[in-house]
């Protein structure tokens, strides 16, 4: 009876493990032969000949490596009572690999220039920027100081809201100044560091839009 169960048993484990058949081939389909194979990370190598590979199922990884080809390695889940499961792997020559053309890859672009001489399109944006802002700081200043004259007329009596109003306005100008300074500037370092080609002027122009009329930009190197 114990040898029975014995018998039963280790049937049944020959069942629920799997094994694998590897079909090592080159890219024209041939079979390649001594092909030496380590299984997860293993130190030790076995030749892949046709039989089959019983081992515990999970995730494995295998390594196959042959003098004169690329070494190739591969993952696969090996799934408990799955047996004989083919796996397909193509070694490459390395004399295919090597007379594979280099990747090229495209120049390297830093950034639209203009070859003319004229200013750079950021230039023209930051002045745009600061253009905008110093109409901003004219028109909440104008509207500051009529609203602060009003405020003098009515002291002490004057409403809380009004004096936050004007006390805002006051704020938003000198924020627009300050962007408008910092713009403009940045837009003149810019185009001072702008490249120019040989025997062009020392001095360039520019206008920008702004509200009701427009900013100039002048650069130059010295």
């Amino acid at each position: 009876v114990v040898q029975k169960d014995c018998v039963e048993w280790l049937g049944d484990v020959e069942r629920r493990l799997p094994s694998v058949v590897f079909r090592v081939r080159d890219p024209g389909g041939n079979d390649i032969a001594d092909v030496e194979l380590r299984v997860d990370t293993a130190s030790e190598a076995q030749l892949v000949g046709g039989d089959a590979l019983v081992m515990d199922p999970g995730r494995r990884s295998f390594h196959f490596s042959r003098a004169g080809f690329e070494q190739q390695s591969i993952e696969v889940v090996v799934r408990e009572g799955e047996q004989r499961r083919i796996v397909d792997v193509v070694l490459r020559p390395l004399e295919e690999s090597a007379a594979k053309p280099a990747v090229k890859h495209p120049p390297r672009l830093d950034g639209p220039r203009d070859e003319g001489g004229g200013l750079p399109t950021l230039a023209w944006v930051l002045g745009g920027v600061g253009a905008v802002a110093l109409g901003s700081y004219a028109y909440f200043g104008l509207q500051a100081k009529s609203e602060r004259d009003d405020l003098d007329a009515c002291k002490p009596t004057c409403i809380e809201a009004d004096v936050d109003s004007a006390r805002t306005k006051w704020i938003v100008s000198n924020v627009s100044f300050g962007v408008a300074v910092l713009a403009v500037g940045a837009a003149v370092w810019i185009s001072l560091d702008q490249p120019r080609p040989q025997g062009s002027g020392g001095v360039r122009a520019g206008v920008a839009p702004a509200p009701g009329g427009g900013v100039g930009l002048f650069a130059g190197r010295f």
